[in-house]
């Protein structure tokens, strides 16, 4: 009589484990990048662009007339 072993469980302890461990290290791993490094502030440079002026033409568009016959259907 043999008995099978499920694997399953254990490797989903393991996984979230893991995966705790990681997002932890990587918690810290950034609040220690942020707090070692100060950031100066820089003044931004702001341009200004020259103003731009579009005049267009109005078109009139020819007045279209569809007909539309009905089929003889037999």
């Amino acid at each position: 009589m043999t008995k099978s072993f499920n694997t399953r469980p254990a490797l989903t302890k393991i996984t979230e484990g893991l995966t705790l461990i990681t997002m932890a290290g990587l918690t810290f791993a950034s609040a220690a990048a942020l707090a070692s490094a100060p950031i100066e502030m820089v003044e931004p440079v702001v341009h200004q662009l020259p103003t731009v002026e579009i005049t267009v033409k109005k078109h009139q568009l020819p007045t279209v007339v569809v007909v539309a016959k009905r089929a003889h259907v037999a």
